[in-house]
């Protein structure tokens, strides 16, 4: 088990990639993400990372738990619920992602 939030957006966590259409953008940007992990693809989820600077403070415990799933044939996974914080209070300029997710080892 890995627990972890996802994208904290806003200027009190140093994170604004965007400025215009939050709310999509924000899920588009998560889900992004857990679509990497959702694949196994824990080189992709890195380059995600690297590349979009998103701050998913778990990330290192996510990489573990899709490593660990390697030697075996690799991960797998499903989004099973995403929300974040700003569909709650109305505040987009100041929100977190979060992410529940089904991570497994992939059928042989």
């Amino acid at each position: 088990m890995v627990s972890s939030d996802f994208t904290h957006y806003g200027a009190d966590f140093g994170y604004v990639p965007f400025r215009t259409d939050i709310p999509e953008n924000l899920s588009k940007l998560d889900l992004a993400g857990a679509g990497h992990i959702a694949a196994g693809d824990l080189d992709g989820f890195g380059r995600f990372l690297a590349s979009t600077g998103a701050t998913i403070c778990g990330a290192a415990g996510i990489k573990l738990a899709m490593a660990a799933l390697e030697p075996g044939g690799g991960s797998e996974g499903k989004v099973v619920c995403y929300t974040n914080s700003g569909i709650l209070t109305g505040d987009f300029s100041h929100c977190v992602g979060y992410c529940s997710m089904l991570l497994y080892q992939k059928e042989m």
